[in-house]
Order: C-alpha cells, then sequence, then structure tokens
C-alpha cells in the first residue's frame, strides 16, 4: 500500500479506481493518524464511515477486511493512534483516542455531512467512546465483537504472545496495562472491570455483531485467532441499555467477523439499517 505523507487534504477526495488505495497522514488533535478511503462503488449514495480497527492490526490487513463493507458504507480507515504511521498521544484511554478522531472529523468532514462509526474488537470501545463524546456528528454506531471484558484469559494470553513473539514497542506494552488490565511483559493481570458503562446513556443507535464462542477456525492462516470476546453475560448486561441493538450471532464467524465470514456480517447489517442511510 502506498503511503503519502501529507500534512492536510479533505478525506472526501475521490481515489480512481484500480489505483493503489493511498494513506494519508492527518493532523487531529495532538497527533497525526494515518487514514485510507475505501470508496462503496459509484452508483450506491452510501454513508461516510470511519472503521476503527482493533489493537495490532495494520492498515493493509484493515483495508482487505472492509471491502465487503462498501455495500454498505463508504469507509474511512483509521489507524489507531501509534499504530502504522500513525503518531503516539500520551493519555492512552479510549476517550483520549476519541479526541483524535473527533478533530478528524470537525477538520475533514463536512458540517452538514452525517458520520457512521465501525469499531472493531477494541476499536469498539474507542468508537463508542467517540460517539458519547461528538453525538451532533455521529449519526450510528457498529460494534464488531467488541470485547467489554478485556482481562479475560483467553485474550490476555493471545496478545501477550503476539506482544512478546514480535517484540512490540513499550507504547502497546501501555495501553495492555493501563487499559486491558494485564503485562504482557510479565503476564500479571488486574482484577477484571468491564465497559459496559460505554453504552449508557447514548445518544447514537448502537448496533452490535457477535459472533460465536465455539467457533475454531478451519483455515490454518488465521490459527490462533479466539473465538467471539462476548459472552452471553455480556449480552444480557448489554441488551440493558437503550439504542443498543444486538444482532443475532453471526455463524461461522469468531471474534474476527469480518475475516471469517464477512458476507453474513454484510447481510445482518444490511437488514438492521435498511431504511436508516
Amino acid at each position: 500500500m502506498a503511503a503519502d505523507v501529507e500534512s492536510s487534504g479533505n478525506v472526501d477526495a475521490r481515489i480512481p479506481v484500480g489505483m493503489k488505495i493511498a494513506q494519508y497522514l492527518l493532523p487531529c488533535a495532538t497527533a497525526s493518524l494515518g487514514i485510507s478511503r475505501i470508496l462503496a462503488p459509484k452508483a450506491l449514495d452510501r454513508p461516510l464511515t470511519l472503521f476503527v480497527p482493533g489493537i495490532l492490526t495494520n492498515m493493509n490487513s484493515a483495508c482487505l477486511r472492509v471491502i465487503p463493507l462498501t455495500k454498505l458504507f463508504d469507509i474511512v480507515v483509521c489507524e489507531l493512534p501509534g499504530h502504522g504511521i500513525s503518531h503516539e498521544v500520551d493519555d492512552v484511554s479510549p476517550e483520549a483516542f476519541a479526541r483524535e478522531y473527533s478533530a478528524l472529523i470537525d477538520r475533514y468532514v463536512p458540517l452538514s455531512q452525517p458520520v457512521y462509526v465501525i469499531g472493531e474488537s477494541f476499536g469498539g470501545l474507542v468508537g463508542a467512546a467517540l460517539a458519547r463524546l461528538r453525538p451532533d456528528r455521529v449519526s450510528h454506531l457498529i460494534l464488531l465483537d467488541t470485547p467489554f471484558r478485556l482481562t479475560r484469559p483467553p485474550l490476555a494470553a493471545l496478545l501477550t504472545t503476539i506482544w512478546q513473539r514480535d517484540s512490540l514497542s513499550p507504547y502497546l506494552r501501555r495501553i495492555f496495562k493501563e487499559v486491558f488490565g494485564f503485562d504482557p511483559q510479565d503476564g500479571s493481570r488486574r482484577e477484571a472491570t468491564d465497559f459496559y458503562s460505554m453504552l449508557a446513556g447514548l445518544d447514537t443507535d448502537c448496533t452490535i455483531l457477535a459472533g460465536c464462542e465455539d467457533y475454531t477456525p478451519a483455515n490454518r492462516l488465521i490459527e490462533g485467532q479466539p473465538p467471539s470476546q462476548l459472552t452471553n453475560a455480556d449480552i444480557a448486561a448489554l441488551h440493558a441499555f437503550q439504542r443498543v441493538a444486538i444482532l443475532s450471532r453471526i455463524q461461522a464467524a469468531g471474534h474476527c467477523l469480518l475475516l471469517d465470514n464477512p458476507m453474513a456480517c454484510v447481510a445482518s447489517l444490511s437488514c438492521h439499517l435498511i431504511g436508516r442511510h
């Protein structure tokens, strides 16, 4: 993927079909973030949508995963701070990350244009923080198997293995320690806490897709990807919140919905969102 670094620009600029998708570095609140534009087909009038990926996700893989979603959305893929070409921020909380995306919306998206936000995995917590921060700009929030308890052993074990194996940065260790609640260096974990309250009092409609808790990927290329990180207890707790719609679990899919069964995700969202565009 080309990495064209620019100091400013309008994310509504069109990228000709057949060209490599460019990556842009745009100044936001306190940092500059990498973004790429994945357009819906020209014949379709689809809402502009920020896609916030999960922790450790690189831009290439995120762009490939969202292509099926262009049937429904005109997508701007946003890196998390401290990932890829994006700059680090001092505060690593979801709320601080959300402030960067809030500035991105204000700087580069026309005020009259409604914005959808899709958060994948941990990106869903950032998306929820953004929806709470900017109900005036975020018209719909979609969460893709977002975990609301980040200290659960299977998830912590997988991320610890990746952090240690790939010798990842101290910055990512800070995120795991301060937000996720475990230290990938020594394996320690604090008492489990949940993030359910991030969906309390939302002024934005929220749609949640979840995978299956018992899913095991048959494809060896994605071996090690966990099953759904939304338990039945999580779903029961989230049902208590107004403006939150939890769709049926996506069959033949685990935590990585857009890898495991992308077309089922598109079909489920299409049925639920029809008439909203």
